[in-house]
């Protein structure tokens, strides 16, 4: 419960569900929700495809494909299904009166907005959170799974579990706006790319940056998987990010100047349609040195759909074109 705070269930109940409701009716909360389940769900999609049972692997193209059409719309129900329970679940655990005493600005930081997620298994054990996502939608998608693929149980929960800790993590940011109204804290963005300097932020549904330094022609951003991988992982840098902004001028010397980074990237300009009057962004993505139990499990298909999200990140955090983000691997 809230320390000073006295509301019924009938009030935690009413809220919730118009906190829900607002984030719904929000297009740019809505549609960082939708980027998540569009991101996840390709995943998901290309795992079905390799996990067809004995029956299915054998069938056309066209049968398998509508099964899996049918498999990506129970997906996104049964995902967004559990966004709403996690948001629920989050309501129940701060307003139970037989729980933690929180205190009214106690979700003011975005760090203590991540222990309050990396201590959940304290209010439920795991097991019991499994038992709470099965629901009809998410029961559905697991029966569907079981008699279509095999080896389906466990990614749908992985999935499930991951869109819960979403839906805890918006409660959590809109109790904090409710019951910390009168508190203006200012947030200071960087000069090149626009993003917070003094809080964590969303590079895509599944990492997390953090600033680091820069001035109006580069930034280099700290990436973590986010708070609902857990915090073994999402407490380690994964890796760092620097982007740096060049005329096409400069990038033209460098290639004449046969410097070996950007060598490659003539072949790429002379194909492309990039707008040569616009400055380009220069990506370095560069992983640590040990971080192979951070990286451990991400396949090819994983890495190369992360960077087509990112790249929609820098598209979206400046007026460029795509054709004019450049990454260095």
């Amino acid at each position: 419960m809230i320390q000073n705070l006295k509301i019924s269930k009938a009030e935690v109940q009413k809220l919730e569900s118009e906190l829900m409701n607002d984030f719904f009716k929000n297009d740019s909360d809505h549609k960082d929700l939708s980027s998540g389940l569009d991101y996840y769900q390709v995943l998901f999609e290309q795992y079905a495809r390799s996990h067809f049972d004995n029956k299915r692997k054998s069938k056309s193209a066209d049968i398998q494909d509508k099964i899996i059409s049918s498999f990506n719309i129970h997906f996104v129900e049964g995902m967004t299904y559990a966004f709403i329970k996690g948001h629920q679940l989050a309501f129940k655990i701060i307003f139970d009166e037989g729980n933690t005493t929180f205190k009214a600005d106690a979700f003011n930081s975005q760090h203590s907005r991540s222990l309050f997620l990396f201590a959940l298994y304290k209010y439920y054990p795991k097991g019991d959170l499994e038992e709470y996502l099965k629901g009809p939608k998410i029961n559905y998608l697991i029966n569907y799974g079981t008699d279509y693929f095999e080896n389906m149980f466990s990614i749908i929960i992985e999935d499930a579990m991951i869109f819960l800790k979403k839906g805890i993590e918006v409660a959590l940011l809109q109790l904090n706006e409710e019951l910390q109204e009168d508190l203006n804290q200012k947030l200071v963005v960087s000069d090149l790319l626009n993003i917070p300097i003094n809080e964590k932020f969303s590079v895509t549904p599944a990492l997390d940056g953090r600033y680091a330094i820069g001035d109006k022609n580069f930034e280099v951003w700290d990436i973590f998987w986010n708070d609902t991988y857990g915090q073994s992982k999402s407490s380690h840098r994964m890796a760092s990010l620097t982007v740096k902004k060049l005329p096409y001028e400069e990038i033209q010397k460098s290639i004449e100047q046969k410097m070996h980074r950007f060598l490659i990237l003539n072949v790429f300009l002379s194909r492309s349609n990039c707008d040569v009057s616009k400055s380009f962004l220069y990506v370095d993505f560069m992983l640590n040195a040990n971080v192979n139990d951070l990286y451990e499990g991400i396949t090819d298909f994983e890495r190369k759909k992360m960077f087509e999200s990112l790249t929609l990140k820098l598209v979206n955090c400046t007026d460029l074109p795509l054709t004019n983000i450049l990454f260095n691997m």
